[in-house]
């Protein structure tokens, strides 16, 4: 059955629904797209006789990107990790917001740079990603050393930010003397 399905998807035909991102269109089967992210099965369920559906905040890339996972579980996380990682926490695809979140968390451990770091916080915050949150207040804490960041900043992002730019001011100041 497996096999039969991917085959039936690989020609494409039968596609009943259209999701226009980035100023492209993309032809889809809605039970495919209702099966694997929650964000359309609640649109579809609300909006039965529906068959276009336009998403302004995910580019024409990161939507293809996305609907290659959806359709075929093929890995298009190569290029623009948070992109894809941001599009699927938008459409609520589990699935695939994983596999980003390890590649960000992977490409932190070197990271020093406090504006990426709370970039991805922020991003993990948002998309309940529990891992990658956890990871990247670690190295946000790294860069204040003989300094303790209590751990409920993570989720204090508008505070995190203050003590952020601080620290930033501050680095700039050091660098001109």
């Amino acid at each position: 059955f497996i096999d039969d399905m991917q085959n039936f998807l690989l020609r494409g035909e039968f596609k009943d629904f259209t999701v226009k991102a980035g100023g492209r269109e993309f032809k889809i089967h809605k039970i495919v797209l209702a099966a694997r992210s929650k964000t359309f099965a609640e649109y579809l369920r609300n909006n039965e006789n529906v068959d276009f559906m336009e998403i302004e905040d995910i580019s024409a890339e990161n939507f293809e990107r996305v609907m290659k996972f959806v359709q075929f579980e093929r890995q298009p996380y190569a290029e623009n990790v948070p992109g894809v990682f941001v599009a699927a926490g938008k459409l609520q695809i589990e699935g695939l917001k994983v596999i980003p979140a390890k590649l960000m968390i992977a490409s932190m451990e070197k990271e020093k740079d406090l504006e990426k770091l709370f970039k991805i916080l922020s991003m993990a915050n948002e998309y309940e990603q529990e891992d990658l949150r956890l990871k990247a207040f670690e190295r946000i804490k790294k860069r204040f050393p003989g300094r303790q960041l209590k751990d409920d900043l993570s989720v204090q992002l508008d505070k995190l930010k203050k003590i952020i730019d601080a620290q930033l001011m501050l680095d700039e100041q050091f660098k001109e003397l």
